[in-house]
């Protein structure tokens, strides 16, 4: 995207290159929240690196820990401040630093991430002792100290072949659970589901994300669906927070996304994706995708990469991303995950009515075309949608789920299906996909996606049901 708005980092509109101020010494006359202190001369400094958890899911007493803690370590003591480089966009503080009881010690910020007492999650484009902070919160991870005892899961090394589906979060009701549909699935044989949702923009060109929008599950319903699906299921989860825009037209979707503020919308960006991070650790979700087909916003390569690692200090499961089909070629970022993502909405046939002989030839077609960019790519691919709606000529554009809303067609829907079942364990660089989407009532008079009373559910029975003899491993990288 043309313009001036390239940022340096996920947080921050500066040049990376600006010098950190010279460290200093000063007196601390006082704490402010859990992760900031407050200097004799009445300027507030910013603990660089330290982040608390969504308030959806720590205990009530995690900040006054945190705060017991540090006070007898700081307050009217000469601590030595270490800032970096300016302070970011909409951040209160005046400083954003280190801070050492005195020189040559680990900094406060170290000790904070290896006790689990916070999490990593750096604010400016530089940060003094990064690999020191980064290795700290990991092993707090590891151990599972401090925060991350409450994960009931240790940290994700790998996930088999995700033979899976989709459950899209958006009841209208508020009072309804996802129960039922966990239920059907769990009968079905389904082993893996990704639970999909949505936060809002008003606008293409807007930055503020709405996650209390009438359309986004609440926190509590996302909490215990998630516990329902791992711990009374046996599933495993993955999550993929999505943005869609409130007001839109045939041009604009959230592959389009120009933010007139763009420095606004990551910071916003990265607490959105915090808060479900959050949350995802504190359930012992599997999986977790950053982004989805955020198609004018993937060549902010560095951007990706702050996002990622702050993810990374909240989040001890695998990463991954969601690439548009058709622009997965785009993204630098993809050494810094775990998997790569990809929707996979190809065309299978070229008129209405194919044979399932045709749709397997139509899919294996697909698979050599794919098979060399999936090998260039540097991490295990997988396809995070692939669906058909039960509508006339879906095989010819699956995307398109308005092709013909008004010529219902099962059969279509279940040979295309049928295709994937036979054509996609032959895919040796393929490690899984999730079936879209199991929301809605279906029966045999929808035309949407969902294979609910319709023939297809045979087809998605035998899917869950497939073995094949592939993972994926948490990258060496991390």
């Amino acid at each position: 995207m043309a313009g001036p708005m390239r940022l340096s980092s996920a947080l921050v509109l500066l040049a990376a290159a600006l010098p950190a101020q010279e460290p200093f010494e000063a007196r601390v006359s006082a704490l402010s929240g859990a992760d900031a202190i407050v200097l004799d001369d009445e300027r507030v400094v910013r603990l660089q690196g330290v982040s608390i958890p969504t308030p959806a899911v720590r205990p009530t007493d995690f900040v006054a820990s945190i705060r017991e803690w540090l006070r007898p370590k700081v307050l009217g003591q000469t601590v030595l401040i270490e800032p970096d480089t300016p302070t970011p966009v909409g951040e209160s503080a005046d400083l954003v630093a280190l801070v050492r009881t005195r020189a040559g010690e680990p900094s406060l910020n170290e000790q904070m991430l290896a006790r689990g007492l916070a999490v990593f999650s750096a604010q400016t484009a530089s940060v003094r002792d990064e690999a020191r902070l980064v290795a700290a919160a990991a092993e707090a991870q590891r151990r599972r100290d401090g925060w991350f005892a409450r994960t009931p899961r240790p940290p994700v090394e790998s996930i088999p072949f995700l033979n899976g589906t989709v459950l899209g979060l958006h009841h209208r009701e508020r009072e309804r659970t996802y129960e039922r549909e966990l239920d059907e699935l769990g009968a079905a044989g389904f082993r893996h589901v990704t639970l999909i949702f949505s936060a809002f923009l008003s606008n293409v060109e807007a930055w503020r994300i709405e996650r209390h929008h009438p359309r986004t599950v609440r926190d509590d319903r996302l909490i215990e669906t998630i516990r329902y699906a791992r711990e009374k299921k046996g599933m495993t989860v993955s999550l993929l927070p999505i943005v869609l825009l409130e007001e839109s037209n045939d041009e604009d979707w959230r592959g389009t996304i120009r933010p007139a503020q763009e420095d606004r919308f990551w910071v916003a960006y990265d607490e959105f994706l915090s808060h479900y991070l959050d949350i995802a650790e504190a359930t012992g979700v599997e999986m977790f995708s950053v982004g989805s087909e955020y198609g004018s916003l993937e060549d902010r390569t560095e951007t990706w990469q702050r996002l990622i690692q702050n993810a990374r200090g909240r989040f001890s499961g695998l990463l991954t991303y969601s690439a548009n089909w058709d622009h997965v070629h785009v993204p630098r970022f993809f050494g810094a995950l775990d998997c790569i993502g990809m929707t996979a909405y190809f065309s299978i046939a070229d008129e209405k009515d194919p044979t399932v002989e045709e749709l397997v030839e139509g899919w294996r077609s697909v698979g050599r075309d794919l098979a060399a960019t999936a090998r260039r790519l540097e991490r295990p691919v997988f396809f995070t949608e692939l669906g058909y709606a039960s509508q006339d000529g879906i095989s010819t554009d699956p995307w398109n789920y308005f092709i013909a809303v008004d010529d219902i067609d099962l059969g279509e829907q279940r040979d295309c299906f049928e295709a994937a079942l036979r054509v996609l364990p032959e895919f040796e660089w393929l490690h899984g996909a999730f079936w879209f989407d199991y929301y809605g009532d279906g029966g045999r008079g929808d035309n949407s996606y969902t294979p609910r009373g319709k023939p297809a559910m045979e087809v998605w029975r035998r899917w869950a049901g497939l073995s094949v003899d592939r993972k994926i491993e948490r990258a060496q990288s991390r």
